[in-house]
């Protein structure tokens, strides 16, 4: 929201406009924001325009990988007082983007010929997003929080399933449409502070529909409904040592409805034991607690979860064909169960002045986790059948280890390192899309001879993937990837309160990556977009200017 004085009178606040250039793909983004306040108002308004042409790797550019977006935001409230606020905002975006490779364009444009190819772009995306919320201390340090939302987005995607064929399709993604909100009552006593409240959303996602080449228009999934109504709480206990004790319940209410009505009767036979109403609920628990060691500045920390997840709608009525798929079908799954388990943390935290440490070991011990698994049948054109199902026992597990360490008045460090494990621990396999080991490293350095200016490196990287689904998945290597970033920042320059320029050099060394879970089609071969390659050496420069 927009900065300043609220009850004085009326002056601009935190405007600007930025534009930033990239080499990689030509890409553009810019941003023009408008803002004020005075009278009781404030408000915040921003213009988005993003642009970028198919980027380029150490192995050449990533056709396909255009795209285009517009999109502005808007944060405005009256101030009744200095307690009571009512607030409005609004989103919308506009994307049209080609998707370059992994999931659902695997194995992309990038194939040898001959290989499958496959193009699938969305043409565009729509979101829209409009809430009205007040937030107020309507008693003593007692505050109330209080939103209701609507939310839409439209989906129209242009795919050809292999481009050794003259076949193309379009899918239209009608919705969903979402209304939500909340109310969030919190006292802050002495010691003790309690929140109560309520949250809700429910979703209506029509049947999507598709044609072939431009032809009739064919309802392909199940029109589903989703509500959720949930209620928490929360207490919190200061002590005078400085530990905090924490505990909160929440209870959670689902019905997700299908309707099959309206489908081709050869697709509607797929759903006949999943019409109707689906019910789910759950009362979750946590406890936690941050406690001093007896040793300066450090705290020990402990948290106990339990765990729900009911399936969404997607996940209910989840289904695929070669219009939406190249690479295999997807059959939808009516016993499909919620996941639920328990998650525990542990931990050390170490903060004082001048450096900031966590050392964090967690266990997710699930039931009936939800992943993807192929079924071991075959369609009648070779491809493989999968469908989403219940592990039923697994673990995810792990560690990770943060620092940030101010060295000298103008040298700062950052680090951060994890590591995941997940199991199927009936099976014995790996569970999908799990990172390996993994993380990043930052020096900054801010002279003080070269005023409001600084120079930082980092690095990103990631060690070799070895444990993996080998039904899904490939084992793929590892990387370390260089970046040089510089800031300057001057002041009442060209009419300007403030301009920023930066500049950038990211994977200097032209490093050839893949992300170690981006999805990639296995039963293809390896290619730039299978899996999808990073992007190459990237120059950037741009600038930020307030008035």
């Amino acid at each position: 929201r927009a900065s300043g004085d609220v009850f004085g009178d009326f002056a601009m606040s935190d405007s600007y406009i930025s534009s930033q250039f990239s080499s990689v793909g030509k890409d553009s983004a810019n941003r023009l924001q408008l803002g004020f306040v005075g009278h009781g108002f404030d408000a915040l308004l921003g213009l988005n325009y993003k642009t970028g042409r198919d980027y380029n790797t150490a192995e050449g550019k990533i056709p396909n990988s255009s795209y285009l977006s517009r999109s502005f935001d808007f944060i405005g409230g009256y101030s009744f007082s200095h307690k009571h606020r009512v607030e409005l905002q609004a989103r919308y975006s506009h994307v049209n983007a080609g998707r370059a490779g992994g999931q659902f364009a695997a194995p992309g444009m990038a194939s040898k010929q001959g290989v499958l190819r496959r193009y699938m772009t969305t043409d565009p995306i729509t979101d829209k997003y409009l809430s009205l919320g007040y937030k107020g201390e309507i008693y003593d340090n007692t505050n109330l929080d209080l939103s209701l939302y609507r939310r839409e987005y439209y989906t129209h995607m242009r795919i050809i399933p292999d481009t050794n064929k003259n076949t193309y399709n379009d899918v239209y993604v009608i919705g969903p449409v979402v209304y939500g909100g909340r109310a969030i009552l919190k006292h802050t006593g002495d010691k003790l502070d309690t929140t109560f409240g309520m949250d809700w959303y429910n979703q209506s996602k029509d049947s999507p529909e598709q044609s072939v080449n431009s032809g009739k228009r064919n309802i392909t999934s199940p029109r589903a409904t989703q509500l959720n109504i949930a209620t928490f709480g929360l207490l919190e206990y200061n002590f005078d040592n400085g530990a905090i004790l924490s505990g909160s319940l929440r209870y959670d209410y689902f019905n997700t409805s299908v309707k099959i009505n309206e489908l081709d009767e050869n697709i509607k036979r797929i759903f006949d034991n999943l019409e109707g109403d689906i019910k789910n609920k759950k009362l979750t628990y946590g406890l936690g607690a941050i406690i001093p060691s007896g040793i300066e500045n450090l705290s020990l920390i402990a948290n106990l979860n339990s765990i729900f997840r009911a399936p969404t709608t997607d996940e209910t009525a989840n289904i695929s064909t070669a219009v939406t798929n190249a690479t295999y079908y997807s059959v939808p799954n009516p016993s499909l169960k919620p996941e639920a388990g328990m998650s525990y943390e542990i931990g050390l935290r170490y903060d004082n002045n001048a450096i900031k440490a966590e050392l964090i070991g967690f266990l997710g011990e699930y039931k009936d986790l939800i992943i993807s698994k192929n079924t071991g049948r075959k369609a009648s054109d070779g491809k493989a059948i999968n469908q989403l199902q219940n592990i039923g026992k697994s673990q995810i597990k792990g560690i990770e280890a943060s620092l940030a360490m101010q060295i000298t008045n103008e040298l700062s460090a950052k680090t951060n390192i994890a590591y995941l494990r997940g199991k199927d621990k009936d099976s014995g396999a790996n569970l999908p899309q799990i990172m390996p080991l993994f993380g990043y490293i930052s020096l900054k350095y801010k002279p003080e001879f070269f005023a409001n200016s600084f120079v930082e490196y980092s690095g990103n990287w990631a060690a070799s993937r070895t444990k993996v689904d080998e039904t899904q998945e490939r084992k793929r290597a590892g990387y370390f990837v260089h970046n040089l970033y510089l800031g300057k920042e001057l002041n009442n320059i060209a009419g300007f309160k403030k301009f920023n320029l930066n500049f950038g050099i990211e994977n200097i060394f032209n490093k050839k990556y893949a992300s170690p879970v981006v999805p990639e089609a296995i039963n293809y071969p390896v290619s730039p977009t299978n899996p999808l390659l990073n992007p190459g050496r990237n120059f950037k420069i741009g600038f930020k200017a307030n008035f």
